[in-house]
Parts: structure tokens; C-alpha cells; sequence
């Protein structure tokens, strides 16, 4: 099995002494972390106006770590406002200013941490306030 740095940094930090991370993964939970995109529009954050969210599959998240880096990695990311990401549904999500930032810069950053992401849903700016 391939380990990440990211992985491997977070769960010395974040994993209790013994507890296995990487190459037997804990069994996913039917449902969302946390950290997790919405499932539904009712639970969905406002976005502000002019502002847009992006939501990413990111396949090859493998522990807690994966998370943490990918989400660390959404922030960094010029124009990001806000960001999250959740090993337990191989996702992530992304507020961002549509003119400095872009889903495709943010695979990019994601790319780089050795995952593949694909946009599931979003990229489009909000509209404006009424």
C-alpha cells in the first residue's frame, strides 16, 4: 500500500498509541464526518455572494491524515475561504473567490498529495444578494 506523508504525519499526531493507520484502515461509517460536504441543501452553509462552493470525489484518501492534508492543501490555495475534507466519504469541499481561484487549481493542490479528485458538484458563483 502507497502512505502519504501527509498520513503519515497526522496519524503520529492524531492516532493513540498502537492504532493501525494506512494499510488497514479503520471500516467507513455510513455517515459523513464532520467535516464532511452537505449531503442535502438543507444542511448546506451559505455561500456568500460572490463567493462560490465546490464539492471534490477524492479517491485514495486512506486514514484521518488524508484529511487533514487535503484539507490543509484547500486552504493554501489563493482565494480559498473556507475548506474541508472527509476520509469516511473520500470527499472534500472548497468555498473559494471564483476570480482568484479555480476547481481546476485546487485538483492541482490535491493532485500534489498523490489523490485523484474529481468535481461532483458546484464551481458556480453564488448569486447575488436580493
Amino acid at each position: 500500500m502507497k502512505y502519504h506523508v501527509c498520513c503519515i504525519a497526522a496519524c503520529i499526531a492524531l492516532l493513540p498509541a498502537g492504532a493501525a493507520c494506512g494499510g488497514d484502515p479503520a471500516p467507513r461509517q455510513a455517515e459523513a464526518a464532520p467535516n464532511a460536504p452537505p449531503s442535502s441543501p438543507a444542511r448546506a452553509p451559505a455561500v456568500p455572494a460572490g463567493l462560490a462552493r465546490v464539492e471534490f470525489h477524492v479517491k485514495g484518501m486512506t486514514c484521518a491524515g488524508c484529511e487533514v492534508g487535503t484539507r490543509g492543501v484547500l486552504k493554501k490555495v489563493e482565494g480559498v475561504r473556507d475548506a474541508g475534507a472527509s476520509y469516511p466519504t473520500s470527499s472534500a469541499w472548497a468555498v473559494y473567490d471564483p476570480a482568484k481561484a479555480s476547481p481546476d487549481e485546487m485538483m492541482a493542490a490535491i493532485r500534489q498529495l498523490g489523490y485523484e479528485p474529481a468535481v461532483v458538484h458546484g464551481g458556480s458563483p453564488a448569486p447575488p444578494a436580493s
